[in-house]
């Protein structure tokens, strides 16, 4: 078996299942900038919705190197319910019925989901670790059982990750 990435990032496709990935700070804003600090930390929303049903729909959001994922189920600080994006609540909206499984792995982000035409917000924290650039993988979607039945995210620009204590 052979597992890997493909040099060229897979083009965006929405035809059957839409998803976007966007970021926010810890205080609901939008993240704009490409520069982060360690010890930043962000939200990052994946926002997906299906042209058809897809009952066993699986979200991918890989993590970009540089950066960890937060498992706020684990953490003793801060929890879901503490963060909101767009007067949305993290921790009602990961209450969603149609989200079955949850992961938060080293490298990636993954939910099981009954995907419809309602649109569904999946979020996750993330903290800024390492200093480099790194290269921010697209998010997908796919039916399970059916690989065909996919979305990809749009590309987006690299990351720089720099550590403030270096900075002059």
């Amino acid at each position: 078996a052979v597992q890997g990435y493909p040099v060229k990032p897979l083009a965006a496709r929405d035809d059957r299942i839409a998803i976007e990935r966007t970021w926010w700070t810890v205080k609901g804003e939008p993240l704009t900038a490409r520069r982060m600090k360690t010890g930043d930390m962000a939200i990052v929303r994946v926002r997906v919705q299906a042209r058809q049903r897809v009952k066993d729909g699986l979200i991918v959001d890989r993590v970009p190197a540089g950066l960890e994922v937060e498992n706020l189920n684990l953490t003793q600080g801060t929890q879901a319910s503490d963060y909101k994006v767009q007067d949305v609540n993290i921790a009602v909206a990961m209450r969603d019925a149609r989200i079955k499984h949850r992961e938060y792995r080293d490298d990636r982000f993954v939910v099981a989901a009954d995907l419809d035409a309602r649109v569904l917000d999946v979020f996750y924290l993330v903290r800024v670790v390492t200093p480099g650039r790194y290269v921010v993988p697209a998010p997908f979607a796919e039916d399970m059982y059916r690989p065909d039945v996919r979305g990809v995210g749009k590309a987006e620009a690299d990351i720089v990750v720099v550590d403030p204590r270096s900075e002059p």
